[in-house]
């Protein structure tokens, strides 16, 4: 590689560590421990990426693909596939902080990239799937093959489910205030201390999966590394069985109060 291209490449990563300072994006990041590690270390693969022309498209398409190749080394129920697998995965992440970068970089974001973003990261099932096939048919699990599987398929129905959950309940907000801009409707809240209080509960249980969720790719790392898959099983339950369930409960609560108005057909 040449020095000019060399110095494109450097100038382009300063270019978007300097714009990311000054970004909505940047407020974000400091709300969740793991988003700055993230973040940084998407930054030099950006400016590559940008260096050699590849759109932020391009790149959610890679991340898909790096996903659905990681749930097909973890299924292999090999040391060597789940290593293989949990690095896939890690990468598929950074790729996932990527795209967003090159999209600012360019002034190339659009709503269609966020939708493809989105629909990207629901694949996330895919690996506690793979996970549940890899530990099941590798044969040395210390925990009986049913309760392996409950593990990894009741974390890929929790997660689908919350993120339907979300994906309606923004959607019927937009709806209610395009009307409510019409005059026609208005929106409900939750009134007093105790709408006050469920709103804090939410947000916290939201924050705490969210953090949570950006461990994942660690802590598979770390699983497969020392060869505990399963107890990878048992914390991707917990975040996304348990911790969706009851995220569930407080969000059909709390849509109860806002989203329970007369709605015309």
């Amino acid at each position: 590689m040449d020095n000019a291209r060399v110095e494109s490449i450097r100038t382009i990563y300063r270019s978007l560590c300097s714009r990311h300072k000054t970004s909505v994006k940047c407020a974000f990041d400091r709300e969740y421990i793991l988003y700055r590690m993230y973040r940084a270390l998407s930054f030099p693969v950006a400016a590559v990426l940008i260096r050699f022309g590849v759109t932020a498209n391009m790149v959610t398409g890679g991340s898909a693909v790096t996903m659905l190749i990681s749930a097909v080394f973890l299924a292999l129920g090999t040391r060597a596939g789940a290593i293989g697998g949990a690095i896939m995965y890690f990468l598929a992440f950074i790729l996932d902080f990527a795209d967003g970068n090159i999209a600012r970089y360019n002034g190339s974001g659009t709503y269609f990239g966020k939708f493809i973003d989105g629909l990207v990261d629901s694949f996330t099932w895919t690996i506690f799937i793979g996970t549940y096939v890899g530990v099941a048919s590798s044969g040395g699990a210390w925990m009986s093959e049913g309760m392996v599987a409950f593990l990894g398929i009741s974390s890929a129905i929790g997660f689908l489910i919350l993120q339907n959950v979300r994906a309606r309940m923004a959607y019927l907000r937009v709806e209610m205030e395009r009307i409510a801009g019409k005059g026609t409707a208005k929106r409900g809240q939750p009134q007093g201390r105790e709408g006050g209080k469920e709103r804090g509960i939410l947000q916290l249980a939201k924050r705490w999966q969210k953090n949570a969720m950006t461990a994942t790719p660690l802590l598979l790392l770390i699983c497969a590394v020392t060869d505990c898959m399963e107890l990878f099983l048992i914390a991707t339950f917990i975040t996304f069985a348990v911790g969706s369930a009851a995220e569930l409960v407080l969000s059909v609560r709390r849509a109860r109060k806002e989203l329970d108005l007369p709605r015309a057909y």
